[in-house]
Parts: structure tokens; C-alpha cells; sequence
């Protein structure tokens, strides 16, 4: 099958590199002024090109404006795309946008399908990745195989938006639990907790999750447990405080992550890694995770 993808960054090389391994993938790089060399994929020389020669074409764009702008600008995609191709959007985004936009492709006979992955690495893992996907179910079972390279775990979510909307919902769920993670590791060293009890303990009860397994043993090294940007889950949180918002039903908890977010982001960069948040909690409550003379309080001292 031939695939286009549209993208760069991180994410961008790794899952290009995983089509290459069982299909012909011409890539495409916006706001580049000269093709990237996406080690074996062919460059496509217009976005309209791209769509003329592929049966599929994966977008994944840090914005919704910025994915109009690749599918209704000037030589943009839909200048190639024809009749019973199928575009994949991984661009995070609101649901409405994505029914909006597959309503117009659908009057060309054109199939949109919203499945943005949520993985906070670069090579998702099966254990720690989903792509939610939102729009035909025979188009979405048509390609299964193309969508796995992309990430192990896919699950059909129901019509166009609902891939959009699910993401969302996950992308608040793992900040909120990455940053309750911090804050109790914080809490348990202060009061002489090993990392390792702290894992035994939170592991094998109702409080464990999947962030405490994966940032817990790594912090005591400042080791690296994500690729994602603190700027794009900073986005993605904006986004899922604007659904809640539109469904009448506001984010509580999630709100006050964003605000976290928003001051790990200021103070660390937009394109430093969600790992740079343990700083915060760090310099609140005065310890160095890697140096356990600063762990236990003065009081237990």
C-alpha cells in the first residue's frame, strides 16, 4: 500500500520508520523549505502530489489550523485527493473540527478518519499507547494493518469526532496521574519512604497506575520516562478544558493540572520533556530527588 505522512518531529521519524518496514511511504514536511530525509521514504515535492500518489495519507500536525491549512490551502491536499482515498488525522484537536472537516471530505467521496495516538514515547509501546479513532468503521478495519504500525493498541471509538474526544479524555487522565505521582513520591520521602516501598506498596493496591510505574523508577536518577513535550500536553490539556467546557461539564481537577503545566512549561521551556515537572515539586519542598540526605524532613531528622 502506498502511504503519505505528513509531519515532522519525534514522532513524526519514528512512525514513518515503522511504515517503511512493509510499505512505500512519500513524505511531506510543512513550513519546510527543503524535503527531510526521512531515511528511505521518497519527498513529495507539493502536498497535492503526495495526495495523487498515495492510497492513504496520515496527517499529524500540532494544530487543527494548521491541518486546514494542509488540506484546503493552496496546493494543499485536496487538490490530489480523489474518490475512496482515506486520510488518517492524528492532529490533536476538538471533536467538532473533525466532523466538521469529514463532512466536507465526504462530499468528494474522500474518508476521514480523527486518530490521534496517546503515547508519551516516540516508539509507542503496547503496554502504554492507544489510538482512538473516530469515522467509518470499514474504513478503519480497511486499513487495521496501516494503523498498527502506527501503534499496537487501536480502539474504533464510534463516529467522526469520537477519536478526538477520547484522546482528550485520556491525555487528562495521565497528566493528572503523572502529577499526583510527583506529589505523593514527593510526600513519602520526605517521611523516609524508599522509592522501592513506595512502589511495592502503591503497585499492589487501588492507587496504582501506570504513571507511578513508569516515572517512580526513574526519579531517584533523574532518568527519562517521556518524549512528550511539555508544550504539547500543555495543548492537549487547553483542549480537553474547552470540550468540558462545551458539553457542560468543566474539568475540576484537570484545570488545576493545566495551570501546573503552564508553569512547568514557563519555567522549563515549551519543548522540554513532562519529566521536568518533578523539578517543581522539587524546589517546593526543598529536596534533590537523586540525593537522599535531602529527603527526610527536619522534623524526622
Amino acid at each position: 500500500m502506498r502511504i503519505g505522512y505528513v509531519g515532522d518531529g519525534l514522532f513524526a521519524t519514528a512512525a514513518i520508520q515503522r511504515l517503511l518496514a512493509t510499505h512505500q511511504v512519500t513524505t511531506f514536511t510543512p513550513e519546510s523549505d527543503e524535503a527531510v530525509n526521512h531515511g528511505g521514504a521518497a519527498a513529495a515535492s507539493t502536498l497535492a502530489q503526495l495526495a495523487r500518489d498515495a492510497d492513504v495519507i496520515v496527517v499529524s500536525l500540532p494544530t487543527h489550523s494548521a491541518l486546514r491549512g494542509v488540506l484546503f490551502g493552496s496546493e494543499g491536499l485536496a487538490q490530489g485527493l480523489s474518490a475512496g482515498k482515506i486520510v488518517v488525522d492524528q492532529t490533536p484537536g476538538l471533536p467538532d473540527d473533525a466532523r466538521a472537516l469529514a463532512q466536507e471530505l465526504r462530499n468528494d467521496g474522500v474518508v476521514l478518519l480523527d486518530a490521534p495516538i496517546h503515547s508519551e514515547r516516540s516508539d509507542p509501546s503496547p503496554e502504554l499507547s492507544v489510538m482512538t479513532c473516530g469515522g467509518s468503521v470499514d474504513a478503519f478495519e480497511s486499513i487495521r494493518p496501516v494503523l498498527a504500525l502506527l501503534c499496537p493498541n487501536l480502539v474504533h471509538c464510534g463516529e467522526s469526532g469520537s477519536g478526538r474526544a477520547a484522546h482528550l479524555v485520556v491525555a487528562a487522565v495521565a497528566a493528572c496521574n503523572r502529577l499526583i505521582t510527583y506529589e505523593c513520591a514527593t510526600v513519602g520521602v520526605k517521611n523516609g519512604l524508599a522509592f522501592e516501598h513506595m512502589a511495592a506498596v502503591i503497585n499492589k493496591s487501588s492507587g496504582a497506575n501506570s504513571a507511578w510505574a513508569r516515572v517512580l523508577p526513574v526519579l531517584g536518577e533523574r532518568g527519562h520516562s517521556a518524549d512528550l513535550t511539555l508544550g504539547t500536553a500543555l495543548e492537549e490539556l487547553k483542549l480537553a478544558s474547552r470540550l468540558a467546557m462545551q458539553c457542560g461539564a468543566p474539568l475540576l481537577f484537570a484545570n488545576l493540572a493545566t495551570a501546573m503545566f503552564q508553569s512547568a512549561a514557563s519555567q522549563f521551556g515549551a519543548t522540554g520533556t513532562v519529566d521536568e515537572i518533578a523539578r517543581m515539586f522539587e524546589a517546593s519542598a526543598a529536596i534533590d530527588f537523586t540525593d537522599p540526605s535531602t529527603w527526610v524532613s527536619a522534623r524526622l531528622a
